[in-house]
């Protein structure tokens, strides 16, 4: 018999506003792209995002069987979890490994495969790129974190991913906050922001209250949404956050 225990669940979600998303919560999708692979959308529009991310996971020797982004104007952003692949873009193969991720400018696309004898895990950001008039749209590039120097900014460690630069319309920095660090004040601002745990756990505030995350949590906040959080057990705890930047606020076209 079905067991009758009443089902629960960490997920807290206000479309517009905030979202946390545990990696038990999500639905598997099939993605004409990448067909064999396991595929969890983390946020889109739907949700109140301005991208769409995905989790994703490949067996040995699969992949994409189409190119990714191939739309003209869609820019992404992919880094390496968890296993080894190839990733193939603008006639250039790099053999990854975790920590390993590419920035795909708009004018290009690209394709990954899964090699080794266990299967990759990925994340995968996309969104429609902002051109700015009078700059060049950015190149793609491919790096690894690790070889990134971090930035000391009183208690996090941040390494900036995608360079400082007026062309590029996001940012993806990887934080550490080392044990018994926190944010300093409440934010409260215009940019939205994707983060995902890579290690450790803290008490995040979303909104109005304080909430538990950890490793492989997924967490998107909307504009002005209140956002802290702190150390809970002296361990640290890092994540990737993207950040839109480097281009002004929209008004409404009059009429």
């Amino acid at each position: 018999m079905p067991d009758p225990t009443i089902l629960t669940t960490r997920s807290f979600v206000k479309k517009g506003a905030y979202a946390l998303i545990p990696p038990d919560a999500p639905v598997t999708n099939l993605i004409p792209e990448m067909p064999e692979c396991r595929v969890k959308i983390l946020a889109s529009p739907e949700l109140g995002a301005a991208f769409v991310q995905y989790w994703l996971e490949a067996a040995p020797g699969k992949g994409t069987v189409y190119p990714l982004a191939a739309e003209n104007g869609i820019e992404t952003f992919f880094f390496l979890l968890e296993g080894t692949c190839t990733l193939s873009f603008c006639g250039q193969t790099v053999q990854a490994q975790p920590g390993v991720f590419l920035y795909c400018s708009p004018l290009d696309s690209f394709r990954f495969t899964c090699t080794g004898d266990r299967p990759m895990k990925a994340l995968l950001y996309k969104q429609r790129y902002q051109p700015l008039k009078g700059v060049a749209a950015p190149h793609s590039f491919c790096s690894n974190a690790a070889a990134l120097p971090p930035e000391e900014g009183g208690s996090i460690l941040t390494r900036k991913l995608i360079p400082s630069d007026l062309s590029f319309d996001f940012q993806m920095n990887l934080l550490t906050f080392v044990p018994g660090n926190a944010h300093t004040f409440v934010e409260t601002h215009l940019q939205e922001h994707s983060i995902y745990f890579l290690e450790g756990k803290c008490v995040y505030l979303i909104g109005e209250e304080w909430k538990m995350v950890k490793k492989d949590d997924f967490l998107w906040f909307g504009p002005y949404t209140p956002q802290a959080c702190y150390n809970l057990d002296g361990e640290r705890f890092s994540y990737l956050l993207s950040k839109d930047c480097n281009r002004d606020a929209v008004l409404e076209k009059e009429g």
